[in-house]
């Protein structure tokens, strides 16, 4: 049967009247975009386009409103409200939305990283070194400075010209000029170069992707440096300063947050190449000595355009063109200030003798830091983050347990460096409106370099040792690679308040690293390499400013420790080695939000909203969950015998996970609990106990801790409002703990005592309801476990070898399910 077709309508005289292209294909939904012309008006039905002249389009607008009437898509209508509606864009297909045309001035904030290489020398320097001259060694180092440039953009392609100046601090140690002597044995110089600033002439050319901007450089590169070479043992010192030439390459991204202001983040290689400089002592003495260096670079900063917007909005454009559906972009800086320690037990060919322990203590860091994420909305997520900065000041003990005198020397530590980075993907199980609950696997880094100057002898009865603090006699270097898996949970607490917890275990770390006795030419360097695990914690609560850009505060844990390592010297068999490092602290830090938002609300408001509950949230019932988190403790030794230098305590350190049964009642805002709980733990360290023995041969013994299972039956009140429970918490605690103390230079073993420790402990947290049943929590504890049962053994005859008292910290994040028993959350 032939069905009669319309006269008029987008199936009938109007499409007859078009060509063929047009015709082709159904008639699926219709949304109009009007342009300014009136000659012709392109309508995307579905996948394809039509095109009608103007009395067609008249008609089909008219009829699709009629459509949209009766289908109720509509509300009451207005003179003023044509039914306009443009699709948003989902490609990341360049557009020609921004004008990047322009001059402008901007700042920037990084860090440097690479390889000094000593390679050749004349003169004096040549005539010492009877058992080779070359050297090398790592710089890293932060920068910040400023930059200048202009752009011109045509097409979707932008070109430009760009000059940057960085004052740095970046700097590296090696070892060089070897000699062997007659009176000091095998010595060496020690060479450092520090580079005081960078700058770059380049070019530049890049695409854009609406208001983000990709792009390479490349061009002509410049440092100012300071060198010198010295030894202890002879009171020549070598200096040379100057400025170096070579070439740069780098690739960026760009991000317009307006029309006049920008942000950036920049990966640069320099090459500054092979070079001879001139180094002069102060005996006029001349050495000419071939240098070659070589740095990668990650910068971020900002610009600002200048006599004009650097960035032009097409009347036509997009304020926020979207490169992705779906997906929300956070990019941000922090500055994280911390405290930490790196700890290196060395055993002799006998593994119960204890040869040598370097503890690089009370580190104090700076470090700069970006960090990203995205997130999708079927719930992926991936981030990243990485920071560098120096390690400003501490104190390094030297303790020796030879079969003479027991040695303790101190050092001064400056001049370190730390960098770390972290690259995650994962998925959230819960993903509603911005509270999230997900799991995620990554790779994680930490690399530091911590250096003493100087050495005062500390021992009673200690071999006479002296340094001048303005020798380097003591660096360990250390990078570890681990794998990663852990919880991730973000709870909004307001319309501007977000908490997010993040805790990691790190099951398997690689443990890459030297040591540099800078006295002790006939073993410097030495390999040291292992293996182990870690734990990471992090919280941070952040404010948002806007719906796009947020301030915040927060604080993290790390710990690694190796459960394999060894000391490789120069001749000699492998020495079996432990080693434990340590960092925490807190940051501040400010992001931006790109993309699409957590809800529709924040256009129209001006900020993320987070809807009402549908109602209160009830905590009445019984619940069950689990936990992970780190710990730090401490365990200290009563010492009979005069006070020393240091140690007679144990720091601890490592992770925690497990789970958890409760019951609330809740009578108005008050919520009352009682909870039972219990962890598998590894929290552990050792030190030296009994430093000022009476017998200096066989003073300074070994001891620790490892704390293997916490547990506590604790009651807890708490406030409730909205989605928001604070509470206090206390009760009864226990340990599994293994206690350890060497007395290798007694009995020739390490004597050990496993007991339960009962004690109390106290704390606080916070738990939020993403879902009516599902919760998370973020807790602090303090555990007191007082007195270990006592051990002992004959050498020392009655003096107790177990702990006098161990306490133990834990932060943890947890997840609770409440039954659906007793009342619904």
């Amino acid at each position: 049967m032939r069905t009669k077709r319309p006269r008029n309508g987008p199936t009938g005289r109007c499409m007859r009247n078009q060509p063929a292209a047009y015709r082709a294909g159904p008639a699926p939904r219709i949304h109009f975009t009007l342009f300014q012309s009136t000659r012709d008006v392109p309508i995307t039905m579905g996948h394809d386009r039509f095109r009608f002249s103007r009395p067609c389009w008249l008609k089909a607008l008219l009829a699709s409103n009629s459509i949209c009437w009766m289908a109720g898509l509509y509300g009451p209508a207005h003179a003023a409200d044509l039914p306009v509606k443009t699709a948003p864009p989902i490609t990341a297909a360049p557009s020609t939305l921004w004008n990047w045309t322009g001059i402008y001035v901007g700042a920037h904030l990084g860090g440097a990283f690479g390889s000094s290489d000593w390679q050749t020398a004349t003169g004096l320097q040549a005539d010492f070194s009877n058992r080779g001259f070359p050297g090398s060694g790592n710089a890293e180092g932060l920068l910040g400075g400023g930059q200048i440039g202009v752009n011109y953009q045509f097409g979707t392609w932008v070109t430009g010209l760009e000059i940057a100046a960085s004052a740095a601090d970046v700097d590296g140690f090696a070892k060089c000029a070897n000699r062997a002597d007659n009176r000091y044995g095998v010595i060496s110089f020690t060479c450092d170069n520090r580079v005081t600033s960078l700058g770059t002439i380049a070019g530049r050319l890049g695409q854009t992707w609406g208001n983000l901007l990709i792009y390479g450089k490349a061009g002509a590169a410049w440092a100012t440096d300071e060198s010198d070479a010295r030894t202890s043992h002879y009171i020549n010192k070598f200096n040379q300063s100057g400025t170096r030439w070579g070439w740069m390459g780098g690739l960026g991204l760009e991000y317009a947050f307006s029309p006049n202001l920008s942000a950036f983040v920049e990966y640069d290689h320099f090459d500054f190449g092979s070079k001879d400089s001139n180094y002069v002592d102060q005996f006029n003495n001349a050495s000419t000595v071939g240098f070659r260096q070589r740095f990668d670079m990650i910068k971020a900063g900002v610009n600002y355009g200048l006599g004009g917007p650097i960035l032009n909005a097409r009347a036509d454009a997009a304020t926020t063109p979207v490169l992705l559906g779906g997906w929300t972009i956070e990019a941000g800086s922090r500055y994280f200030g911390s405290t930490g320690r790196m700890q290196k037990d060395l055993y002799g060919l006998r593994p119960t003798h204890l040869v040598s322990r370097l503890i690089y203590g009370d580190q104090t860091g700076h470090a700069a830091e970006t960090f990203f994420r995205f997130d999708h909305k079927s719930g992926f997520f991936a981030r990243g983050n990485l920071g560098l900065g120096p390690l400003v000041d501490g104190k390094l003990n030297d303790e020796d347990f030879p079969y003479i005198n027991y040695s303790n020397t101190n050092s001064d530590m400056k001049s370190g460096r730390f960098t770390y980075g972290t690259a995650d993907v994962g998925y959230n199980f819960i993903n509603d409106d911005g509270r999230r609950l997900g799991a995620y696997v990554g790779y994680h880094s930490f690399y530091e370099r911590a250096n003493g100057f100087g050495i005062q002898q500390q021992a009673t009865n200690g071999p006479p040792l002296e340094a001048s603090k303005s020798f380097l006699v003591l660096s360990e270097t250390e990078t570890w690679r681990a794998a990663a898996i852990g919880i991730n949970a973000q709870a909004r607490l307001s319309d501007r308040l977000k908490l997010e917890v993040d805790a990691a275990y790190l099951p398997y770390a690689s443990r890459s690293g030297f040591d540099n006795h800078w006295l002790r030419a006939d073993i410097n360097p030495t390999p040291d390499p292992g293996h182990g695990w870690g734990t990471q914690f992090e919280a941070v609560l952040s404010y948002a400013v806007s719906d796009r850009f947020s301030v915040g505060v927060g604080g993290r844990y790390w710990f690694f420790t190796t459960d394999s390592a060894y000391s490789q010297f120069p001749g000699g068999s492998p020495q079996t080695t432990k080693f434990y490092s340590e960092r925490y602290g807190g940051f501040l830090q400010a992001s931006y939000k790109s993309g699409e938002l957590d809800t529709a609300q924040a256009k129209a408001n001006g900020i993320d909203k987070e809807p009402p509950p549908v109602m209160p949230t009830n905590w009445a019932g019984v619940y069950l969950g689990g936990t992970i988190g780190a710990g730090k403790g401490r365990s200290h030794y009563a010492d009979p015998f005069p006070t020393p230098v240091s140690g007679d305590y144990a720091d601890l350190g490592g992770a925690m996970f497990g789970g958890q049964i409760g019951i609330n009642y809740q009578t108005g805002s008050w919520v009352l609990g009682l909870e039972a709980s219990g962890y598998w733990a590894n929290v552990q360290g050792t030190n030296t106990c009994f430093g000022a023995f009476p017998s200096p041969q066989i003073a300074g013994f070994n001891c620790g801790s490892q704390i293997d299972a916490l547990g506590a039956l604790t009651g807890r009140v708490g406030y409730a409002f909205d989605r928001t429970l604070l509470y206090v918490k206390g009760g009864s605690a226990w340990d599994r703990q293994t206690n350890q103390f060497n007395t290798g230079g007694i009995s020739g073993t390490i004597l050990t005592n496993g007991n339960t420790n009962w004690g109390w402990t106290v704390g606080g947290g916070l738990e939020y309801a993403l879902l009516p049943n599902w919760s998370m929590a973020l807790e602090y504890k303090y555990y007191d476990f007082g007195k270990s049962p006592v051990f002992t053994t004959a050498g020392l005859g009655s003096v107790p070898l177990s702990p006098n008292s161990t306490t133990v910290q834990t932060v943890s994040l947890g997840v609770n399910y409440k039954l659906p028993i007793l009342g619904a959350r």
